[in-house]
């Protein structure tokens, strides 16, 4: 008896709330990747969709003209770093093809559509910050 028993918690959810609650769930999130693709689509001169997403998880980054691949890549990691130093939204990363995507997986109940436009705001405010350090350091 020294192992724990993990299921357990999940399986007294299920019991509890039933299993067409963690669906309804399942699909708000799914729901609210799509609205997060969409507003990602409105910006298309500053913020780029690797891909429509088929589940919870978006991955995109923000873009610059004349910016080499390389470049690309500084820069939206040095986007995700200030981000996660504010502190007031959370994202995580992921590499595709030599990318450095900006990474959201939508899992909380909690969440609304007034969280992804604060996301998107936070993204684009500190891209344009950023940016603007980087263009700068970049010519000295």
């Amino acid at each position: 008896l020294t192992r724990q028993f993990r299921a357990l918690k999940i399986w007294m959810c299920l019991k509890v709330h039933g299993k067409k609650a963690f669906q309804a769930q399942i699909w708000k999130n799914v729901q609210q990747a799509q609205y997060l693709a969409e507003s990602i689509l409105q910006h298309p001169d500053r913020l780029e969709l690797i891909m429509k997403p088929s589940l919870n998880i978006i991955c995109f980054r923000y873009i610059s003209e004349n910016l080499s691949e390389e470049q690309l890549n500084e820069l939206n990691r040095q986007i995700l770093i200030q981000l996660q130093f504010k502190g007031q939204v959370f994202l995580s990363h992921t590499c595709i093809a030599g990318r450095f995507l900006l990474r959201v997986a939508i899992t909380n109940h909690r969440s609304q559509k007034p969280d992804f436009d604060l996301l998107l705001n936070n993204v684009l405010a500190s891209g344009r910050e950023t940016l603007v350090h980087y263009l700068a350091n970049d010519q000295n």
